[in-house]
């Protein structure tokens, strides 16, 4: 449940003094996060209510155990930025049934380009996919705001995919413990679902929302694999990559979203100064939206978009400069010419 009135700008100038005002907002209360998650869960289904207020407590009580450490956790920023406000908060995958195919979409991409594929993780795959415009689990971030500020503007003008004639712009600030690099064990768990069918991913789920008050799930005497067939299919996913992973998941893991630097593997991911949400398991969208609003420290609405693309512009921050394919390099200076 974002703000209901959330901020206006209709300048870079007014942007900024936004995004500076934004980076003292505090982290959401455990009341407005168990609100977020209400709003979302299956027309408030008891059963998915209580997982949801599970859920919630999970995440409040693990950021606790993490603040009482005595490592530090300081807060990372992230922005997106959305060309029309009434475009929702969540990964391609969960898009016009695309989520019962996201298997799919995996393997079959990699047996028809297994030069784009051989030898990569299971991260990188995803990365590639997300490039070509194939549906992921993956939402495209940046740690630039002006940035996410030039894709709140970039459609205007285009009748049918803005009728809201406003863009929007979020803030992301997430701990320095849940953003992770491209190696990272979290971020292999996660990308890993991407290969299993919906049946394998509602058993993980099901068995994850089980567990989270154990943090941890089940293995049989002895720790030599896990109690349910589901946890131990996916260990052995994981252990292909990387055979010295130990057998300590945590269902809090498999559930929420994670925030992840990548490696700079193509140019557009540099000039975008781009990262990622990676969104684990969720029983349906809008619990998968939910979570990811959870994340949201401050919606921006962007107005006046044709002015503030000028703007940008001037700035050096433009679709030639953001975009280094040739063909939208050749577009930017169509229309500048």
């Amino acid at each position: 449940m974002l703000e209901n009135n959330p901020l206006c700008v209709s300048s870079v100038a007014e942007f900024i003094e936004a995004i500076q005002t934004t980076t003292n907002t505090n982290i959401p209360s455990l009341l407005r996060r168990d609100e977020i998650m209400k709003k979302h869960l299956s027309d408030l289904d008891y059963h998915a209510i209580e997982r949801g207020k599970a859920y919630v407590e999970a995440v409040i009580s693990d950021q606790k155990s993490n603040q009482m450490s005595k490592i530090p956790q300081k807060k990372r920023w992230f922005y997106r930025g959305h060309y029309s406000s009434e475009y929702e908060l969540i990964p391609s995958v969960f898009r016009s049934g695309n989520w019962e195919k996201e298997d799919f979409f995996y393997h079959e991409m990699a047996v028809r380009s297994p030069e784009h594929f051989q030898g990569k993780s299971h991260l990188d795959k995803l990365v590639t996919m997300q490039h070509y415009d194939c549906p992921t689990r993956l939402l495209d971030i940046t740690s630039n705001p002006l940035v996410a500020l030039f894709f709140a503007c970039m459609n205007y003008g285009c009748s049918t995919c803005n009728k809201a004639r406003e863009g929007s712009v979020f803030a992301f600030s997430p701990v320095s413990k849940d953003v992770v690099y491209s190696d990272s064990d979290r971020a292999l768990m996660i990308s890993c679902l991407s290969r299993f069918s919906k049946e394998d991913k509602e058993e993980l789920y099901r068995v994850a929302c089980e567990r989270l008050h154990e943090d941890s799930f089940k293995q049989v005497k002895g720790g030599s694999r896990y109690d349910d067939g589901s946890v131990e299919k996916l260990y052995h996913e994981i252990t292909r990559e990387n055979p010295a992973f130990k057998r300590e998941m945590r269902p809090l893991d498999l559930l929420q979203p994670l925030f992840i630097q990548p490696n700079k593997t193509n140019m557009r991911i540099t000039k975008q100064d781009g990262a990622f949400i990676l969104c684990g398991l969720s029983e349906n969208a809008n619990e998968a939206k939910g979570k990811i609003e959870m994340t949201v420290s401050k919606e921006i609405r962007v107005r006046e978009q044709e002015k503030i693309l000028e703007e940008l512009d001037s700035l050096g921050i433009n679709e030639a400069s953001l975009f280094p394919e040739l063909d939208k390099v050749a577009h930017y200076l169509k229309t500048r010419g």
